[in-house]
């Protein structure tokens, strides 16, 4: 090297350090970038939970009110269920809305498999309602539907938390079920 002309080893230093200068960004740049597209897929998620969240509360109220409904022989809340259905059903309508917008293929089978479960649960709901309008059901038969149906949605947004890389977002998606 001491061969070398003092501007050669001057321009072969410099060299070195723009390109660890340079590789070094490129390796920042990889990362931030990485950090974005796991906050866009974050921010996907925590934008579905209170969907579900919401859904899971009407199905509640609705699960009540079918249990006196059927414990009083159809005495009790028959105005008030009609308009339980049609609020559960319209937060339902918003459910599907936003999962035909919500790409679960990026979050992994998983949480497909569980939206996937939860959504057939869903179709079960009509029968369900038909036997309790009937009174051909059991408090407890329909309150199985109902509480399983409800922890299937819960296991989305559980799934959900898991698959949030920073906790303090995990926590968030978690709190909207409360």
């Amino acid at each position: 090297m001491s061969n070398f002309p003092i501007l050669f080893r001057i321009m072969l230093v410099a060299l070195v350090a723009v390109l660890g200068m340079i590789g070094g960004s490129t390796l920042l740049l990889l990362d931030k970038n990485q950090l974005a597209n796991d906050m866009a897929q974050v921010k996907e998620l925590g934008m579905l939970a209170p969907v579900v969240s919401g859904l899971v509360h009407e199905m509640q109220i609705e699960r009540g009110m079918s249990a006196a409904f059927i414990g009083s022989r159809g005495k009790n809340f028959s105005a008030e269920l009609p308009r339980q259905k049609s609020a559960t059903d319209n937060q339902q309508n918003v459910l599907n809305d936003a999962l035909a917008g919500f790409d679960t293929s990026a979050f992994g089978k998983g949480l497909s498999d569980k939206i996937n479960t939860a959504t057939t649960a869903l179709n079960g709901i009509g029968s369900v309602r038909s036997n309790v309008e009937g009174l051909g059901i059991s408090v407890g038969e329909m309150a199985g539907y109902y509480t399983g149906t409800i922890g299937k949605l819960l296991s989305i947004v559980e799934t959900m938390a898991v698959l949030s890389t920073d906790a303090d977002v995990a926590r968030n998606i978690v709190a909207y079920t409360n």
